[in-house]
């Protein structure tokens, strides 16, 4: 059998490419002598290991009387054979404490269980009672001296009476004054071996499974440019038009399905939704509360080079702990933060340790010193330099994104005032670019969870080389690499695995890039006129029966249910379950202007436009009614996943989003527990948190996965896509439903999914549109709004909601046509609204409308809410309230 020695040499032979040939086709290779006492240094290692860990297991099992029985069965001399073993066992338990700590434990089990059955026959009946008996012969077994043999004995008897004492009384039922209740009897029974094996066999399956790749993707198709025929030319416009459909309109995860593989393309939906999710619950409510904090640190140039010295490890004396570096920044912001202000700031520089600790390690495969003081910072003239050099801003946020924890910090102390000391203005504040950086690990270690992204392919060979002390790490670069090639394994050809690669690049890199301010502000400003009124907020309640074009009836049944207040199951938790959108989404946003405080006055422009934004959707109701729609959506599909889990036909929805493995768990608990959400347990509760948002998100933007490649590329050009995002999504998942199966061969189901959208998606809409035009519109219902309503939900989904037939451009069309009205329809929200606002101000100025119409014709709240008491007022025959309400609207002056 061949030694460990021969081994290493092996793989080294075979990661330098050394091959075995034939000794008259190739000369031997003979590795160095400084590798070959390299190598016979590290087998040297590794055997003294093994001998501690097996030490130490024996020490467990005979109770600390293991190397006196190896060195009476040693063949030197016992004085000197027990002084050897016991070094080297000292050594082994200095360097490994928590590994021979647990074998130690690990050996004593079984012994304990023989030894507690005998002292139960003598009389030891009591777990206490045994402990204390146990305890005291592994004392004695433990020391050197007869002193230390008796003093052990003495403590390992009182220490094994007390903890036994406790055993006794935490596994003791509650109803014989224990503290073990049968909620702990369940759950230990609910752990149990089911969920490891689950566990193991969705790891295999995902390191096994095949993909399945898209035939004749549009990127793959002849360029125009290179057309030579009729035929080449039509394939070619065709082939440019579906790359700009692609790139411009589809949202990356769907665009992925379509054109590369329905598994990666729903996979990294998922992934991405999933980190969203993790983070969102891990930072809670510390998320709102950092935002003081956060602008505080921008206002002061000090507090800031005291965050960059306390990242560089550099806040205290050289070497200093962890402890002490934080006492010492609490010393030095002491006269800038509150107390309050500061427990939340340690409170977060707790979360970045943990986090930046287990991410980089995990994702890079290095994380820092065990004491480290790490936070990523981001300098901005850094990022100038790469703009200059005609970089994109994924591109730049690639190369902002490289600092791997390990790399020592070269610049100076800025309080201590050293060489190269950062100034502060060139730093991005380094709370919000270290939160960036964990959000984006975040997404990277779920997609590294979802498609098995093993790094060890490019750590294992520089460990082996690497000199002592030196951790080893990947490149961002280099773990897209292993994504290319888990791609590749996984069935999909060179140039699908590296187009998807790119475009999950620019998804992640670009998600967290903010757009110019003013640009910002301008989009706050069309969403508060445009979407903040209580009719807009009406219009969420249809994306309940929009359920049912992709799920049947069923699903829209159990799905309005959320409007009932006598349910039985209540609605799930989504704070609980990590989709508090409208906090959490209000942060993101705040912290991405945050981190350039050198905006001044336009910074806070946005920020000031986007909390009035803010305050205006939730006033509406905006808010809370688009809670209750996704609520919907999710029972929805819950209730079609347990039909289909009993029927046996999981997989037909659901096949691309899980492997058989997973499914296989998702089945057992879905019929198990049904629709109840708060039954699931163990792994079978996260997949099916998974199910739940992977359904919400083929019709809603729950994430940017959700987003077009071009909308994460170019911020500043984001206003484009406006109010399109939820019917991006619905265009998608239409185009995938009906052309995705006419192409498959099976036209019927193209027709089922159109007849049930007809039924359930744009017929729901229609219902629910007229009646809140009854409320808060016209105070009218007709069968002609239906029918406008009805053709308004397909125009919408056909145009990406460029054209409509609601009242403004069903007047529109009448009044200039229908091509201007669709070119209108293309125009920017950002800049329309704007434009709209500002001409009617100078309308009241030149007093040709009242000057109540900078309320009525900006505000939707305003004016909806006026619409919604004159209705009430008409039907309930209050004429002089009507009056008061009609003037109030009303457009123009009577004498003009």
């Amino acid at each position: 059998m061949a030694s460990r020695k021969e081994k290493l040499e092996a793989f080294l032979d075979k990661r330098a490419g050394i091959v075995d040939e034939p000794e008259e086709t190739i000369k031997p290779q003979k590795i160095s002598s400084q590798l070959d006492s390299f190598i016979n240094s590290r087998v040297e290692k590794a055997e003294k290991t093994s001998r501690g860990m097996g030490r130490a297991l024996a020490q467990g099992v005979t109770f600390g009387f293991s190397d006196e029985l190896e060195a009476a069965l040693s063949e030197g001399k016992y004085s000197q054979a027990i002084k050897e073993i016991r070094a080297e066992q000292k050594e082994f338990s200095e360097e490994s404490p928590g590994i021979s700590a647990g074998l130690e434990l690990l050996g004593a089990i079984p012994t304990s269980f023989i030894g507690a059955g005998a002292l139960a026959k003598a009389g030891a009946k009591t777990i206490s009672s045994q402990a204390a008996a146990e305890g005291a012969v592994y004392g004695i077994g433990s020391g050197d001296s007869f002193e230390d043999r008796v003093s052990g004995g003495i403590t390992g008897a009182l220490g094994g009476a007390v903890l036994g004492k406790v055993i006794d009384k935490v596994v003791t039922p509650s109803s014989t004054g224990g503290l073990r209740t049968e909620a702990n009897d369940l759950a230990d029974d609910a752990l149990g071996v089911e969920d490891v094996a689950a566990a193991k066999a969705i790891e295999e399956a995902k390191a096994t499974e095949k993909f399945t790749e898209v035939d004749n993707p549009v990127y793959a198709r002849t360029p125009l440019s290179e057309a030579k025929t009729a035929g080449e030319l039509y394939e070619g416009v065709k082939g440019a038009f579906g790359r700009f459909y692609n790139d411009k309109v589809t949202g990356v995860s769907d665009e992925l399905i379509r054109d590369v593989s329905p598994q990666i393309g729903a996979r990294y939906q998922k992934a991405d939704e999933t980190a969203l999710r993790t983070t969102n619950k891990e930072l809670g409510n510390l998320a709102e509360r950092l935002v003081p904090v956060i602008k505080i640190i921008n206002d002061d140039t000090r507090a800031k080079g005291a965050l960059l010295d306390f990242g560089a490890n550099k806040i205290a004396r050289k070497g200093a702990t962890r402890k002490e570096s934080i006492e010492a920044l609490e010393k030095e912001l002491s006269t800038t933060l509150s107390t309050e202000h500061m427990n939340t700031l340690k409170a977060y520089l707790n979360y970045s340790y943990g986090k930046n600790q287990k991410l980089n390690n995990k994702v890079f495969g290095g994380g820092f010193k065990d004491d480290g003081t790490y936070l990523h910072t981001r300098n901005r003239s850094k990022a100038t330099a790469f703009k200059e050099e005609g970089l994109n801003e994924v591109q730049v946020e690639n190369r902002m994104f490289k600092d791997s924890a390990q790399e020592a910090r070269s610049r100076g102390s800025y309080l201590r005032k050293e060489d190269k000391a950062p100034d502060p203005l060139d730093y991005d504040n380094p709370i919000v670019s270290d939160m960036q950086r964990i959000f984006k690990m975040e997404r990277l270690a779920q997609l590294q969870k979802e498609f098995n992204v093993d790094i060890e392919n490019i750590l294992a060979p520089r460990r082996a080389f690497a000199r002592k002390g030196e951790v080893v790490y990947v490149s961002p670069e280099e773990f897209m690499d292993e994504l290319f090639n888990s791609f590749i394994k996984r069935g999909i050809s060179n140039d699908g695995a590296k187009y998807a690669v790119r475009k999950i690049t620019d998804s992640v890199m670009g998600q967290q890039t903010a757009p110019h301010p003013l640009i910002q502000a301008a989009n706050s400003a069309a969403y508060a006129t445009t979407l903040a009124g209580p009719m807009s907020a009406i219009l969420n309640i249809a994306d309940i029966p929009l359920v049912g074009a992709k799920y049947g009836g069923a699903a829209v049944r159990e799905g309005l249910q959320v409007l009932n207040p006598f349910k039985k199951i209540p609605d799930p938790d989504l704070k609980a379950l990590g989709l508090d959108n409208q906090t959490f989404g209000e942060f993101v946003n705040k912290t991405n202007d945050l981190a350039n405080d050198q905006m001044g006055f336009m910074a806070r422009t946005a920020a000031a436009m986007r909390g009035s934004a803010d305050f205006l959707m939730k006033g509406s109701g905006f808010a809370a009614i688009d809670r209750v729609g996704k609520k919907g959506v999710m029972r929805g599909v819950l209730q079609s996943a347990t039909n289909d889990a009993k029927a046996g036909r999981l997989a037909d929805n659901w096949s691309f989003y899980f492997n058989n493995a997973e499914l296989k768990v998702i089945e057992s608990q879905l019929k198990k527990h049904g629709t109840d959400w708060r039954e699931y347990t163990g792994k079978g509760k996260e997949l099916i948190e998974q199910l739940m948002f992977a359904g919400l998100g083929q019709q809603q933007l729950i994430s940017a996965a959700g987003r077009p490649a071009a909308w994460a590329r170019n911020p500043n050009l984001r206003p484009l896509w406006a109010l399109r995002g939820f019917v991006v999504k619905q265009q998608a998942l239409a185009l995938r439903e009906v052309m995705g199966n006419i192409k498959a061969g099976k036209p019927e189901e193209a027709a089922k999914f159109l007849g049930r959208y007809a039924a359930y998606g744009a017929g729901g809409y229609a219902v629910i549109n007229e009646g809140r035009q009854f409320i808060f519109g016209d105070g009218e219902m007709s069968f002609n709004g239906l029918a406008r309503g009805y053709g308004d939900a397909w125009a919408s989904l056909l145009t990406a909601n460029t054209l409509g037939l609601n009242d403004y451009q069903y007047g529109q069309i009448k009044q200039i046509g229908l091509l201007p009205t669709i070119a209108k329809g293309m125009e920017p929200l950002a800049t329309s609204r704007v434009r709209d606002i500002l001409g009617t101000t100078i309308e009241v100025l030149d007093q040709e409308r009242p000057p109540q119409a900078l309320l009525t014709e900006t505000l939707p709240i305003v004016k909806q809410t006026l619409r919604a008491g004159r209705n009430i007022s008409e039907m309930t025959g209050a004429t002089t309230t009507e009056g008061m309400l009609e003037e109030a609207l009303r457009r123009r002056n009577p004498e003009s």
